[in-house]
């Protein structure tokens, strides 16, 4: 998934060099240690265009320890319009998805190990 992302990123910009743009995608088994740069920088792969939120999301500390717990009103009450909200709301939703995801995969693989 974080190569075909990367992938996409690339190839959204400019073949020259310069404009390539390096972005290291937080792994969402680690989601617990997100800052919120890793948070910003991640919505923005999703969705370019809800990176105008970043300061925003930055500025009021919207971590990996916080999407699970932040709702529509606290997106609103920051400055986020409202269907933005909606949109980055059912990006953490996925996001919080993927993390149990690769918490289970990660325990049954342990458990397929013990003898």
């Amino acid at each position: 998934m974080a190569r075909q992302a990367t992938s996409q990123l690339s190839q959204s910009h400019s073949t020259a060099e310069e404009d390539v743009l390096d972005v290291v995608i937080p792994d969402p088994y680690k989601l617990h240690e997100w800052k919120a740069k890793d948070v910003t920088s991640w919505l923005e792969i999703q969705i370019p265009r809800l990176s105008v939120y970043s300061p925003l999301l930055q500025s009021h500390g919207i971590c990996g320890r916080v999407i699970a717990i932040v709702d529509r009103d606290t997106l609103l009450s920051i400055g986020i319009s409202a269907e933005d909200c909606d949109i980055i709301l059912k990006c953490f939703v996925r996001l919080g998805l993927e993390q149990q995801k690769r918490v289970v995969e990660n325990l049954m693989l342990t458990a397929r190990r013990t003898p």
